[in-house]
């Protein structure tokens, strides 16, 4: 069975507009400001963490996103992005030397 692997890696601006998206539309509170910086990390509960520079003191200065988290930000954003995605590939959140990726698995089924 023939099997298609893909790297789909994305820079720091494509992993900011994916986790701003993300946090909009799944109401996680953010201040209401562009991020700031972003960090990466390996672990799985803070993935990618967003800081905000905000003045107000009342706002959270920083936000963790979870391996869950940021792999939706990421399908959603290649989505949004006409960047082709079969709903049936296995998608793996990769996470290497500063860098994040979405690894797109397919088996393709074969005649007999």
């Amino acid at each position: 069975m023939p099997q298609e692997l893909r790297k789909i890696v994305f820079n720091n601006e494509e992993l900011m507009s994916a986790a701003y998206d993300y946090c909009l539309r799944t109401d996680v509170r953010i201040p209401q400001v562009p991020i700031d910086e972003i960090v990466i990390g390996e672990a799985d509960n803070a993935v990618l963490t967003l800081k905000f520079a905000t003045v107000d003191a009342s706002d959270q200065k920083e936000f963790a996103l979870s391996r869950d988290q940021v792999g939706a930000a990421l399908i959603k954003y290649c989505s949004a992005n006409n960047i082709p995605m079969a709903r049936m590939a296995k998608k793996i959140l990769k996470v290497d030397k500063g860098e994040i990726s979405l690894m797109v698995s397919i088996q393709w089924p074969t005649k007999p």
